[in-house]
């Protein structure tokens, strides 16, 4: 196999990123672009130069997934295999680093996407449920129902949002939530001056750097669809708030805001206001909840622990195997090389004088022999 290729073009690009970096890192988010733009490497271009040859056996993200050991010689547009074993000289070693790091980003990614999935769907069933608690407010006020609530203070709502998770949260672990508490008045320790213990204010917090108080205010008395308005606390941003009952609330927030401090332009496809849908939170059912994500995650650790001493030793094994066996295997050709020789040895001996050797060649003067063994003699 030829081992005079160019590398792939992702690893130029990515090098050059790297080289141009001052901490000399490689960030996972440089192989980001070839990645996403994988599938469309894979397109019908490629498969008009082949030639009729059958496809590599490429993957979802358009990187081959042929395995060492497949006859590659029908595999026309397989650089990714032959990248694997075909590349040597002073770059090699950098190039199969990054390879490597490329690959555990790819997996990274598919992670990510899984989650983003996953939290989509979670937010889109809770929101839901506040569609029909607002559904059913809306009847209840038609049919003239009185309807109280009881004050703010000490509640804490989680807050979701589908739009939110699709185009800003790049961190789905962090909760999304808003929580309500009395004002505190200036001096740290002390609080505001007894009276309407209605009054309250909220605390917004997403994930990324949006993090939002509201001036105080007072509690509904009742719930209502209709929307209030309650500024921020240093007064740039209006937060518009629906009470529609004791455990759920609406809540609109403008991008401007969700992207305050991120840098850069609000991307075109964001929605101007996003709506999260909020849903009262157990704090007893909160905890009870991270205490148990928290021993999965420790059993999962020490089960990836487990099963990573167990390939490891595995590894040594087979290692130990394939050394056992290439040492069987030596002294055999040299036990098999030694009787050759011994057996060939013997068949010399008993073997009759070559014709060379003869009393004529040796001892007349016409013989073949006879000058040199003379000058011998």
């Amino acid at each position: 196999m030829s081992r005079n290729k160019e590398f792939p073009a992702w690893y130029y690009r990515v090098k050059r990123l790297y080289d141009r970096s001052e901490d000399a890192v490689i960030k996972p988010h440089y192989f980001d672009k070839d990645i996403s733009d994988l599938e469309s490497e894979s397109g019908s271009d490629d498969a008009a130069q082949n030639d009729g040859a059958p496809e590599c056996n490429r993957g979802d993200d358009g990187d081959c997934q042929c395995q060492p050991g497949e006859d590659m010689s029908d595999y026309a547009d397989c650089a990714d295999y032959e990248s694997e074993r075909s590349f040597d000289g002073s770059e090699a070693s950098f190039y199969y680093e990054l390879k490597e790091a490329r690959e555990e980003r790819k997996r990274e990614l598919r992670h990510m996407a899984k989650e983003r999935q996953e939290a989509m769907e979670r937010d889109g069933r809770e929101e839901e449920k506040v569609r029909l608690a607002y559904e059913a407010l809306g009847r209840a006020e038609e049919e003239g129902e009185a309807l109280y609530m009881g004050s703010l203070a000490g509640k804490y709502f989680r807050l979701h949002s589908v739009d939110y998770i699709k185009h800003c949260s790049p961190l789905l672990f962090l909760s999304k939530r808003v929580e309500f508490t009395r004002p505190e008045s200036e001096s740290p320790g002390r609080r505001a001056a007894p009276g309407d213990r209605r009054v309250v204010e909220g605390h917004i917090r997403l994930a990324g750097s949006t993090n939002c108080f509201t001036v105080p205010f007072r509690s509904p008395a009742r719930p209502s669809r209709r929307k209030r308005v309650i500024k921020s606390s240093d007064g740039g941003h209006d937060l518009v708030f629906q009470f529609i009952g004791d455990e759920h609330l609406i809540l609109r927030l403008s991008r401007e805001l969700l992207f305050e401090g991120r840098g850069g332009p609000v991307p075109a496809s964001v929605p101007e206001t996003f709506v999260f849908m909020g849903v009262l939170a157990d704090r007893d059912k909160e905890w009870e909840l991270w205490n148990k994500r928290d021993r999965e995650d420790e059993e999962k650790r020490e089960r990836e622990k487990r099963e990573a001493l167990e390939r490891e030793q595995r590894m040594w094994r087979e290692w130990e195997e394939r050394v056992r066996r290439d040492r069987e295997k030596l002294e055999r050709e040299k036990r098999e090389r030694l009787e050759r020789e011994e057996r060939e040895r013997r068949e010399r001996a008993e073997r009759e004088p070559s014709p060379r050797e003869t009393w004529f060649e040796l001892n007349h003067p016409m013989g073949a022999f006879y000058e040199e063994n003379r000058y011998y003699s």
